[in-house]
């Protein structure tokens, strides 16, 4: 009798920040059903791996759960598998990171489960072949991939029926690879059909193994699939093919299969992941260019056999894709520095917590998207990052600066640091602040997105996208949206950040600023700026100065910033010179954009003293005349985020919400990024004239 071995793999995960009735959704329409069913299969096992961010959560909500999984794995049932504690990508972290992350799992499922794990899960299965000697180096002897990290050699889906062996720098990790096919016939054929393909891979020797490890979320929590796995009982039915079939489909783990079986080949596999992560991380006119090429091989029959030929991007360009990213994740690799210097056991599970992969990319779901996602990544790099200069300082106050290139752009940056603020400065990108971090809230004010074009948004355009029938893998789900949301279709050209200086017709109109439809008078915008600091312990002054074309005028701009330690007062000026010979009569504007959570929600607000708003939520639209003083409150966060000029220099206000078109399983929705506000100026110039401007922004506590 021809027989083929089996593995069954899952992998629950729930970012680090996700809203609790999420975990709490997943934990009882998918991962403790999905127990409840295999459990009584007593013949069956299975490899399971929990993230870090889910256990927390798990052992103080699900008891239940925690129970039914440590009696299966002390009944030899379920292999417990490790990885990194808070689902980190491996390539983007330090190699003392990773042994940190990796450590902390090992660490806790032999407390938890009585049994040192023998591999480890691969986030988003992003691999670097240096990371088999991370993983060896850490006490593992296994990882898993896709069959499409093996294709990428050159190999035949017949020809990687079982596990191979790799090495970096004499280190050996055994690495088995996942099929493909059975991510998208699980749980979305019938059962049969998977009987039915195994049988078509089974020998008489019995060696064969084939791996499906793949998101325990399909199990219940994917659209349309609670009522398919439990309601119509397909695991159940799934389980008992298996069990009927005992005879000749052995179903085991890695563990079992790795030592009582030799190892196909030695192997060297490229930098890969997925094949829909190697689409999603290029750039959006490249996606569809790569659809359009792979439907055109699907059509004419020759995907089969050419599909291992077709690769698209690597992960690390999700940072170059998007900037905010690489903002965040060199953010992390700054705040790593100093944190694993300090040691803090605290510092490194808030700096590990801040690793968590979800807000660094973005695919079919939100990711990056997602603002409380972003937020909570950054309150836990800025809360390692106060614990770690704590205990450098030694103190309740301190005031310091550094300029290197933080973002590894070539260009250096201003980075201010106090007990009340983090600033950062990009003279050679317009001389904005592109992160502005409240210690005392762990809170990064400017953890913005900008509104961009993606792939996915050609769907909004099609005259049919067909309709979501049957049971479909969430790659496979066609987009489904509103059909107004296209009127919202814009893509901002430049980075949403705050210092932005514009300089505008007279007669520009807030809608057309809102939409980008206006005439931008200066060369000021993501523009070089030089920058000088003078510094005296206690304070802090950066100057930056460009002079460029205003419409027809030269013009010299010089904004300086000064903090003062232990002040929660930024003080900026702004010095503007006519160089022409001509009169100008120009509207100039600085811009912010603060990211403040919850755009609809009521406890988040503009106030304007002595003025009462129609609509004060962070979403609205409007302009206020006369302005000296206004501000942006947060009461959840108990923040006053407030903005000031003085009698002398009195502004207007316009504000409109930063709203994207972002896609989240499946379908294309509005979302929330943050909100703009411009204050400017009527100015009149004569030839040489010069003007000054004062502004305050100070973050204090919301009453």
């Amino acid at each position: 009798m021809k027989k083929i071995n089996f593995i069954l793999g899952v992998h629950n995960h729930q970012p680090v920040g996700n809203f609790d009735f999420v975990f709490d959704m997943a934990m009882k329409k998918a991962y403790l059903p999905f127990l409840k069913v295999f459990e009584k299969f007593k013949g069956l096992k299975v490899s399971i791996h929990n993230s870090g961010s889910l256990l927390e959560w798990i052992e103080k909500n699900s008891p239940e759960y925690l129970e039914k999984l440590s009696r299966l794995a002390a009944d030899g049932r379920a292999e417990i598998i490790s990885g990194g504690f808070y689902e980190p990508i491996f390539p983007l972290i330090s190699e003392k990171d990773k042994q940190g992350q990796l450590r902390m799992l090992n660490e806790y499922i032999l407390a938890k489960f009585g049994r040192r794990p023998q591999g480890a899960w691969l986030t988003e299965r992003v691999w670097e072949p240096g990371l088999a000697k991370s993983f060896a180096l850490s006490g593992l002897k296994y990882t898993i991939v896709d069959d499409t990290h093996f294709k990428s050699t050159g190999l035949k889906e017949q020809e990687m029926l079982g596990y191979f062996v790799t090495e970096e720098d004499g280190h050996k990790l055994n690495v088995f690879p996942i099929s493909s096919k059975m991510r998208y016939f699980v749980p979305f054929r019938l059962p049969g059909e998977t009987i039915d393909y195994l049988r078509s891979l089974a020998t008489e020797d019995g060696n064969n193994l084939v791996v499906l490890a793949d998101d325990g979320e399909k199990f219940g929590v994917w659209p349309k699939t609670h009522e398919w796995v439990f309601g119509e009982k397909w695991l159940e039915k799934f389980f008992m093919e298996l069990e009927k079939n005992s005879d000749w489909i052995k179903v085991t783990t890695f563990s079992e299969y790795l030592a009582a079986h030799k190892p196909l080949n030695r192997i060297y596999i490229p930098t890969t992941s997925y094949d829909e992560m190697l689409e999603w991380c290029m750039p959006a006119d490249t996606i569809n260019e790569y659809e359009d090429f792979v439907k055109y091989l699907k059509e004419h029959g020759m995907y089969e056999n050419a599909g291992r030929f077709v690769k698209g991007g690597y992960f690390k360009n999700f940072l170059t894709k998007y900037p905010e990213s690489n903002n965040m994740q060199k953010k992390a690799d700054y705040v790593s520095n100093k944190v694993n210097k300090s040691s803090a056991e605290s510092a490194l599970r808030s700096l590990y917590a801040g690793q968590c992969n979800c807000p660094y990319w973005h695919g079919v779901f939100g990711g990056l998207y997602l603002n409380h996602l972003r937020f909570a990544n950054y309150s836990n790099l800025n809360r390692a990052e106060k614990i770690a200069d704590e205990l450098r300082f030694r103190s309740k106050s301190w005031l310091e600066y550094e300029i290197f290139d933080l973002d590894k752009d070539g260009n250096d940056e201003v980075l201010i640091n106090s007990n009340i603020y983090n600033v950062y400065l990009a003279p050679a990108k317009g001389g904005h602040i592109f992160e502005l971090d409240y210690k005392p809230r762990d809170f990064n004010m400017l953890d913005t997105l900008s509104r961009r074009k993606e792939a996915y948004h050609r769907d909004l355009f099609k005259e049919s996208t067909g309709s979501n029938t049957g049971h479909q893998s969430v790659h496979e789900m066609v987009r489904e949206f509103a059909s107004e949301i296209k009127q919202d279709l814009i893509y901002d050209r430049y980075r949403r950040v705050s210092l932005i200086d514009h300089f505008l017709g007279m007669d520009t109109e807030l809608e057309n600023f809102r939409k980008l439809r206006f005439e931008e008078g200066g060369d000021f915008i993501e523009k070089e700026y030089t920058h000088t600091e003078t510094f005296s312990g206690k304070e802090i002054t950066v100057k930056l100065e460009r002079t460029a074309k205003v419409f027809n005028s030269e013009f010299k701009l010089i904004k300086a910033l000064k903090l003062k330690k232990n002040d929660p007062v930024i003080e900026i000026q702004y010095t503007l010179a006519n160089l022409g010979k001509g009169p100008l009569d120009v509207r100039f504007g600085t811009e912010f954009n603060f990211s403040m959570l919850g755009g609809d929600s009521p406890d988040r607000y503009y106030y304007f003293p002595e003025r009462s708003l129609n609509d004060p939520r962070m979403i609205s639209t409007g302009i206020e005349k006369g302005v000296t003083a206004f501000g942006l409150k947060d009461k959840w966060l108990n923040i006053d985020i407030n903005l000031s000029s003085g009698a002398a220099t009195p502004f207007e206000v316009w504000r409109f919400p930063v709203e994207t078109i972002s896609q989240s399983i499946g379908k294309l929705e509005k979302v929330y990024q943050s909100s703009a506000v411009l204050l400017s100026w009527p100015l009149a110039f004569v030839p040489g004239e010069t003007k000054t401007i004062f502004l305050k922004q100070k973050v204090l506590d919301a009453h």
